[in-house]
């Protein structure tokens, strides 16, 4: 107890780092995320909104270990899901969520797979210069097995279950983990949504966050094999899941937010850059990269830094569209296509 280490969280208040955690943190896979905002662009329509995405890993990775007290896990249990709440995220580009869909194209992969590859050490999101810098830090999945902490087993929480249910994507050689860890953190009352929609609420000062996290664990049980909730936290998890909707509509998807994000997308698109090279950057990087990368960029990224954003010219309902409308809408999804008809 007297190497006890503790950070003092905005949201969760006092939060116990245990050796893995703290070991963890000093990788520089974690530790580039101190540079990404959790909310990408939404500073920008909500001047809060400028915490990291360590934060919210690091919230993750202590709302799963609640959740495994309340569910009383074995220490090896807590572990394991603490481990991959901590690292769900890992695999993030530059401004988070914003230019998923260019990676989901160009790599065939989304930020979930990369981390994946990230914790098992088939992949790297550290640029080869600034890893040069640091040799000596040992890498993620050098970090787990120092714990003996299987980094397959982290991935395999983190990507969970195929789509379709069926089969967890984990080696044929090692043994399937029980549902109920990985629902811990993928479902719908997982350890991500509970620490980012309080997080985002408390930073935007948007109230529709608000979750009863403590009435969630009181009643958190394993039923069969699942998580699960008793009946009296029903009303716990139905304001949890209401919130979830009014954080989408109000903040997430707001107009001048996506504004924002396909002006950025557009100018990574008619970039000349590897998109994998991009993934490896932070947010700053990539402002100051566009610059230097043509007009269309330079004018693109300036007018995110001073916020002179395009306007919203049009808005129509899906069911007002014409066959024929919706039919080049959906060629749009080609960014060759789209330049040629913008």
């Amino acid at each position: 107890m007297a190497d006890l280490k503790t950070v003092t969280d905005t949201v969760h208040g006092t939060i116990r780092l245990e050796p893995l955690t703290l070991d963890l943190l000093e990788t520089l896979e974690l530790q580039r995320l101190n540079s990404i905002r959790q909310l990408g662009l939404t500073y920008l329509v909500f001047p809060g909104a400028n915490h990291s995405r360590v934060e919210h890993c690091l919230g993750v990775g202590h709302v799963a270990s609640e959740m495994a007290k309340a569910l009383d896990l074995s220490p090896d249990e807590r572990k394991l899901v603490q481990a991959a709440g901590l690292l769900h995220d890992v695999g993030h580009g530059p401004f988070s969520h914003t230019l998923e869909h260019v990676l989901s194209r160009e790599l065939a992969v989304d930020h979930m797979h990369l981390t994946q590859r990230i914790i098992t050490g088939e992949d790297d999101n550290v640029s080869p210069e600034d890893r040069g810098a640091f040799p000596e830090v040992v890498r993620i999945h050098g970090v787990l097995e120092r714990h003996r902490v299987d980094p397959e087993a982290v991935a395999a929480l983190i990507r969970g279950p195929s789509e379709k249910g069926a089969k967890w994507i984990v080696p044929s050689n090692r043994k399937e983990p029980p549902r109920y860890l990985a629902q811990i953190i993928h479902s719908p009352m997982d350890a991500d949504q509970i620490d980012y929609l309080m997080r985002d609420a408390h930073y935007t000062g948007a109230s529709h966050g608000t979750i009863d996290f403590s009435r969630l664990l009181q009643t958190l049980r394993i039923h069969r094999g699942e998580l699960a909730l008793d009946r009296k936290g029903l009303p716990a998890l139905e304001g949890m899941l209401v919130a979830r909707g009014l954080m989408y509509s109000s903040v997430y998807f707001h107009k001048t937010v996506r504004i924002a994000e396909q002006m950025l997308a557009r100018a990574v698109e008619r970039s000349e850059a590897p998109i994998a090279d991009i993934q490896k950057m932070v947010d700053h990087e990539l402002l100051n990269w566009l610059v230097r990368q043509g007009p269309f960029q330079k004018e693109i990224a300036l007018r995110l830094k001073y916020r002179k954003l395009y306007k919203r010219i049009l808005a129509s309902n899906h069911d007002e569209l014409t066959e024929a409308t919706r039919a080049v809408l959906a060629s749009f999804k080609d960014p060759m296509e789209r330049r040629r008809t913008e």
